[in-house]
């Protein structure tokens, strides 16, 4: 059997090359990317920041504010309650500006519904990825959009 080729051995290792590079591509294409930085991962903890008061917690205008947020507060946080002062001053203010003070590297949109009006910033450009979120003004149930 000195110099002989057994086929069967060799038809093996080509098929467990070829089962191992599978399995490489398939690890690379579809598993890994799923445990990567996703932007809708972003845009949700965003969209938790909008809730927290900002820094300082009682601002009256955006040109004041550290860190950006619609929470309503006085002497205490209240989860999920806006702050109708704020909603009114984000209106109409760039989302760029917002996005910055939420400490955002991406453009953040905003958008209140509250009894058949809309208060917004104003955006750069149309965004696509949408989160749709639930607040409080004053004990009344409004809508909130944030889209990145």
């Amino acid at each position: 059997m000195k110099g002989q080729i057994v086929y069967d051995f060799i038809v093996s290792i080509v098929l467990f090359t070829i089962l191992l590079f599978t399995t490489y591509a398939l690890l690379n294409q579809i598993i890994i990317p799923f445990f990567h930085h996703s932007p809708s991962k972003d845009l949700w903890a965003v969209s938790e920041l909008i809730f927290l008061p900002g820094d300082p917690p009682n601002w009256k205008s955006i040109d004041e504010v550290d860190t950006f947020g619609l929470g309503k507060y006085e002497n205490f946080w209240r989860p999920g309650a806006l702050d109708p002062a704020k909603v009114l001053a984000m209106n109409g203010t760039s989302c760029q500006e917002i996005s910055k003070k939420l400490g955002s590297n991406m453009e953040i949109e905003i958008k209140v519904f509250d009894k058949g009006k809309t208060y917004a910033c104003v955006p750069s450009y149309p965004h696509n990825r949408l989160i749709i979120r639930y607040g409080s003004i004053n004990g009344r149930v409004v809508k909130i959009e944030v889209r990145a």
